[in-house]
């Protein structure tokens, strides 16, 4: 606990105490698509969407390039959710608009959490209720209560679920096969609410926090396992390379399945299989200990800092706007290793940047 808060208390000061003022180039406060144009970027819903369906239930993506699509893909996706959402809040979105957005958002939820991993479409929710939140100044309270109760009960039913299908070897199913998973997994759900209020919320915690992991890692080192110094921050700049131009580039996941071997929590084996999230916290104290820590506290305080002061003045569909978007979308990968981190942000940023001013090139 005393290590968690030395992070907080380091990020805090970093922040307050570092300067930083508007930037005022045409990078922060010229948008790259004008409000009556910005229907534009809606349509990357679909996008989106097409690229969901297609990851999940077809094995068409080569290997070499999938980490890249995933990116790029939902960059846009994110960025088209949060864009939509504030404008909905605002009340400027068309009706017919918000029934083509809803359509697609359910869509790509449904298809994320066939997987049975619920992080992915709660994110995205997450991403359009402070989207919504920015453009309205109150909570949807409507789509609270009908999201709620539902991720919940998935959650109940989430372990259940996993035991069957993944003991089955995949979790890859039809599309046809939806209406049955689903109703499957929601029998799962509603058994298991008969269980202890305790034991369920103790259940919820272990599985939406890393403490655990954190207590783990700090119990055994450095009496046990020796501080790494900077081996699971050596991947990152294999991982800024592109797979194109380096077909045998190492895994996305490296510095995760490093971390996982150490601790003896899975063999080099079952990395291949699954992946247990460490955080860049723990990360960090497994590599330098306290002082690890307290440097990351510093990075991400000051890296904070420095972006949203610049953008303080910049329009949502600005590139400084667009990048602060991505940014806190990412904020929310609290799972990811400071490696995967980068260099998923790095790309969806280069698609969700790159992608306007090639657009802008054409239509204006």
């Amino acid at each position: 606990a005393l290590t968690i808060l030395s992070f907080q208390i380091v990020a805090m000061l970093a922040f307050y105490l570092i300067k930083a003022f508007p930037k005022t180039t045409r990078f922060w406060t010229e948008e790259m698509i004008s409000e009556k144009k910005s229907r534009f970027l809606a349509y990357g819903m679909a996008v989106t969407t097409v690229y969901t369906i297609v990851s999940v239930f077809f094995n068409v993506i080569p290997a070499g390039i999938e980490g890249p699509a995933r990116a790029v893909f939902f960059g846009i996706g994110i960025a088209c959710t949060f864009i939509t959402c504030r404008k909905w809040g605002q009340g400027t979105l068309p009706k017919n608009d918000k029934v083509f957005f809803t359509f697609n958002l359910i869509l790509q939820v449904i298809m994320l959490t066939a997987s049975l991993f619920l992080v992915g479409g709660i994110s995205i929710l997450v991403l359009g209720l402070l989207g919504y939140v920015a453009g309205s100044r109150r909570l949807p309270y409507l789509a609270l209560i009908i999201f709620v109760p539902i991720i919940a009960l998935l959650h109940n039913g989430k372990s259940q679920m996993r035991a069957k299908h993944w003991d089955i070897g995949s979790t890859r199913i039809g599309i046809q096969d939806l209406p049955g998973f689903f109703t499957e997994w929601i029998t799962y759900g509603l058994e298991t609410e008969g269980k202890k209020e305790a034991d369920t919320t103790a259940k919820l915690l272990e599985r939406t926090s890393l403490f655990h992991i954190m207590c783990l890692v700090i119990s055994q080192t450095p009496e046990k396992q020796p501080y790494l110094f900077g081996a699971s921050y050596a991947p990152i700049p294999s991982q800024l390379i592109p797979r194109f131009f380096w077909p045998d580039k190492p895994t996305a996941h490296i510095s995760t399945s490093m971390l996982a071997v150490y601790y003896g929590l899975q063999s080099a084996e079952d990395t291949k299989k699954t992946t247990i999230g460490f955080g860049m916290l723990t990360e960090a104290y497994a590599n330098f200990g306290v002082g690890g820590i307290m440097g990351l506290g510093f990075f991400l305080g000051f890296l904070f800092k420095k972006l949203s002061r610049w953008a303080l003045n910049s329009p949502t569909l600005s590139y400084g706007g667009i990048l602060l978007v991505m940014l806190m979308a990412w904020s929310f990968q609290v799972e990811l290793t400071m490696s995967i981190w980068i260099s998923s942000f790095l790309q969806a940023c280069i698609a969700m940047l790159g992608i306007p001013l090639l657009l802008r090139s054409f239509i204006g």
